[in-house]
């Protein structure tokens, strides 16, 4: 019911008021005044109506525009791909990209790699360098060991000495201790060297290393004992003569007389010959055995490092360019159902539209008609001579609404669903198609792969040239 219908009451008043004074007259050919106005009531709220309609017609309009555009785009997209026969050329075309970089990255491997075979061959060795893959992790456990004994140290000290000055020669010590057994440790390497003079380097880097260890912990446990004594006896304690006396009786641990009597300069001799034998056996273990095998192996190993960064990229960016084939066309077949499913939904709205306008315009009518009816039987009822003969027809407020746009926007929305339909027909089996063909082409691009680091590999060797084919006589002068 709309809101015409509210004058109803007012349109039976008026019916009745007019018939008494013989309006409108029996020989009237047209409406009168009345009913036109209801007229004009009619339509100004149709025209309410058909501008909501319009309106949406419009937004309509330009989702239609919009999708045309786009299906423009779409079948344009489609026709400038090309066949699944030219990927081959792609990979390869994307591998060149990176052609002059690998390359470099190769021939850098190789002549680390070269170094290392000629150190190997030179050094009779026949197995792959030993060493902590994390040095910070590995000497990490040498500051423990300096805490431990610094703390150790301190407290043994600390009780003749006072805290603060028990902890600086407890720090004092332990980072002598701990120094000379890593120092030592890295010399003894040179034991295992295939040349006589650092052989005997090392076993004398060893032997100096170890009787220095013992003479400066027992230095320091005679110290922690002759500190013991000089408090018994009220004599200074940190004094130059009682570390004089420490340093010359210390010496006397090689000729097997004790020079610290107590038990606590037992502890802190052993708790510092311990960190001494474990700082060695960190200092050793820091590097291979064989002097001078860890750097070039550590090159090799960054070098094929940086070679197999550049070969990943370049596998990932030759795979890159298939996947970019397939996502291409798998996009397209998602485009064009998008676009099916679009114009579906434009249709329906406008299917919609169209519904509630003709429903309003019934609902408009009707309530003229009730309106007029009402009016005219109210003339009726009163007039004294009849009534004019366009009373026996029926009511009308002509409203119009414009079939031919409708009928326009429902042929571009038809026209465009049987575009989107014709092209999925047309095109989506072909790209179905290729998408498998594409799935198919892993062998391919893994042989183009294959190929492109071979032909580097070659062209580095090529560019090296003398470089290394006198690492490789070298190599086999040795062999």
């Amino acid at each position: 019911m709309s809101n015409l219908i509210q004058y109803l009451d007012k349109a039976k008043k008026e019916g009745l008021k007019g018939g008494q004074t013989g309006n409108p007259p029996p020989h009237a050919e047209s409406p009168d005044a009345n009913e036109v106005g209801y007229v004009v009531a009619a339509q100004k709220l149709f025209n309410v109506e058909k501008e909501k309609f319009y309106k949406a017609k419009a937004e309509i309009d330009k989702k239609i525009h919009n999708a045309s555009s786009e299906l423009d785009e779409l079948e344009s997209e489609i026709s400038m791909m090309n066949g699944v026969e030219n990927l081959e050329e792609m990979v390869s075309s994307r591998l060149d990209e990176s052609s002059n970089k690998h390359k470099a990255v190769i021939k850098d491997f190789l002549l680390k790699e070269a170094s290392l075979k000629t150190f190997k061959i030179v050094n009779n060795i026949h197995r792959e360098a030993h060493y902590p893959g994390d040095f910070h992790s590995h000497f990490s456990w040498i500051f423990l060991i300096l805490a431990i004994e610094s703390v150790a140290n301190a407290y043994f000290f600390s009780a003749n000495t006072g805290l603060a000055q028990g902890a600086i020669i407890a720090l004092a010590f332990s980072f002598i201790n701990v120094s000379i057994g890593v120092i030592a440790g890295l010399a003894f390497r040179f034991k295992n060297s295939n040349d006589q003079a650092q052989k005997i380097f090392g076993w004398l880097a060893i032997f100096i290393g170890v009787l220095l260890l013992v003479w400066i912990n027992s230095t320091t446990a005679t110290a922690r004992s002759l500190t013991e004594l000089a408090k018994s006896q009220n004599l200074p304690i940190m004094d130059g003569e009682l570390w004089m006396r420490a340093l010359s009786d210390g010496v006397k641990i090689f000729t097997l007389d004790i020079p610290f009597k107590d038990q606590n300069g037992f502890l802190l001799f052993f708790v510092g010959l311990i960190s001494a034998g474990i700082s060695i056996w960190k200092g050793y273990t820091s590097l291979d055995e064989i002097p001078g095998y860890t750097q070039p192996d550590k090159l090799v190993k960054s070098a094929q490092r940086d070679k197999e960064a550049i070969e990943k990229e370049c596998v990932l960016l030759a795979q890159k360019s298939a996947k970019e084939e397939r996502d291409k066309r798998d996009k397209a077949k998602r485009e064009i159902q998008k676009v099916i499913a679009t114009m579906g939904r434009i249709a329906s709205e406008f299917k919609q539209s169209c519904v509630i306008l003709n429903a309003k315009k019934c609902e408009i009518q009707s309530d003229f008609k009730q309106l007029i009816v009402a009016y005219r039987n109210s003339v009726r009822a009163v007039t004294p001579v009849g009534v004019p003969g366009y009373f026996h027809e029926e009511p009308n407020a002509e409203l119009e609404i414009n079939e031919y746009e409708i009928q326009e926007t429902n042929q571009k929305i038809e026209e465009l669903t049987a575009r989107a339909n014709g092209l999925q027909t047309s095109y989506g089996p072909i790209l179905q198609e290729q998408i498998v063909a594409i799935d198919g082409s892993r062998a391919m691009v893994m042989a183009k792969i294959n190929d492109f680091f071979q032909k580097s590999k070659d062209e580095a060797r090529e560019e090296l040239g003398d470089a290394i084919h006198v690492i490789n006589m070298k190599v086999g002068a040795h062999e």
